[in-house]
């Protein structure tokens, strides 16, 4: 393989690569698209700070939302008391909310746990305790 054909077929790499890639840096972030990722293969809009903290959207339809410290939603303010102002929802798949080293509150008026499925279980496994008021 001579020069030349080492020349095109790195440039024909880069362009089936990096044809749609797009980065601007800013201080304190950039945004990012059309490139591979680590994990998630080809992203299709990242904003990351320079602390590593941000959110991404994958072309694969994942979006990732990161903090160093935490995450706060604030919803409802104009609500009315019949009206939802928050919805979790996952069409398939599994729902996970984790503390991993803290204590996970769930806080409310109501605390309705329901299944939606004729043969739905709630379960309830503490290794300490378990106690109903």
């Amino acid at each position: 393989m001579n020069e030349e054909e080492v020349k095109q077929l790195v440039q024909s790499e880069m362009d089936r690569y990096f044809s749609k890639y797009y980065k601007r840096s800013y201080p304190g972030f950039n945004i990012e698209s059309g490139g591979p990722s680590q994990n998630n293969g080809e992203t299709e809009y990242c904003m990351t700070t320079d602390t590593a903290q941000g959110i991404h959207f994958y072309k694969k339809g994942n979006c990732k939302i990161g903090a160093n410290k935490s995450i706060e939603l604030y919803a409802g303010g104009s609500a009315g008391v019949e009206d939802i102002s928050v919805v979790i929802s996952a069409e398939d798949g599994h729902v996970v909310i984790e503390a991993v080293s803290g204590d996970l509150t769930l806080r409310g008026n109501n605390i309705v746990l329901e299944t939606n499925d004729g043969d739905g279980a709630i379960v309830a496994n503490g290794a300490k305790n378990f106690r109903a008021n």
